[in-house]
């Protein structure tokens, strides 16, 4: 199940591409906010590794690329969309004051973060799982001699 439909592919590209761009001008517009360094290298680390896959994924320049390679930046992707959502979740962007609004009890700002890093875990498992599938699957085709 290494290829993937080329479609797909782009898609999530354009998603990495867009996705690691949002994520630098975090780190652009929080370096002097205060947020500790933790969350700021991370928020670098995983723009530029979404759009390093993105760019890998939607190949621009029709470099030679082998499909489990293309479906290994797809599940690197993964890891990192998961990693962005988890570290917007902790990072408290997500707590303003809305407690003048009088929001229901399941929109108030605790329990969006708490959906969202959930959403986080959920697609870094996908992408260990991933991985671990293409592991195994290289196993299976070449056999050890």
């Amino acid at each position: 199940m290494v290829s993937q439909n080329r479609n797909y592919q782009i898609l999530q590209g354009i998603m990495s591409l867009l996705l690691g761009s949002i994520s630098i001008c975090l780190l652009v517009t929080l370096r002097h906010s205060g947020y500790p360094s933790v969350i700021l290298s991370t928020f670098l680390i995983v723009g530029l590794t979404l759009i390093f896959s993105g760019d890998y994924l939607i190949n621009p320049f029709k470099l030679p690329v082998t499909p489990r390679k293309q479906a290994f930046a797809s599940n690197i992707g993964l890891m990192a969309y998961g990693v962005l959502y988890f570290s917007i979740a902790m990072s408290k962007l997500l707590q303003p004051r809305w407690t003048t609004i009088n929001l229901p009890t399941f929109l108030q700002p605790i329990w969006v973060r708490r959906g969202l890093a959930g959403v986080g875990i959920v697609l870094i498992a996908a992408g260990i799982y991933g991985i671990y599938h293409l592991y195994t699957e290289q196993w299976i085709e070449d056999p050890p001699e």
